[in-house]
């Protein structure tokens, strides 16, 4: 079960559909990381061993939440499917007209 959660968050942020459901796992998975693997060096050997160690969980795990709350943007697949469900309206000027 945990090779498939690893290649669904792995490609479906890449292929950026639906991009705030794709990045849930991967959330879940790098905290899970940091817990498990991180705290122990951070107890046994110091805040900048684990700090070296953790950089790059760190790093995965923040864009993740970026991703989560802000979306993949006006120009990704996301953007694109949810514009045409709404009739493809754009923006204020679609709305109003002008």
């Amino acid at each position: 079960m945990d090779i498939i959660t690893r290649i669904m968050s792995s490609t479906a942020p890449r292929a950026v559909v639906l991009i705030r459901l794709a990045v849930i796992p991967t959330t879940v998975i790098m905290a899970v990381a940091i817990m498990t693997t991180k705290i122990p060096i951070l107890v046994e050997r110091g805040f900048w061993d684990m700090a070296h160690a953790a950089r790059t969980d760190f790093a995965m795990l923040l864009g993740s939440v970026f991703l989560l709350a802000v979306g993949a943007g006006p120009w990704s697949v996301d953007s694109a499917i949810f514009r045409a469900a709404r009739g493809g309206r754009r923006g204020r000027a679609a709305r109003t007209g002008g």
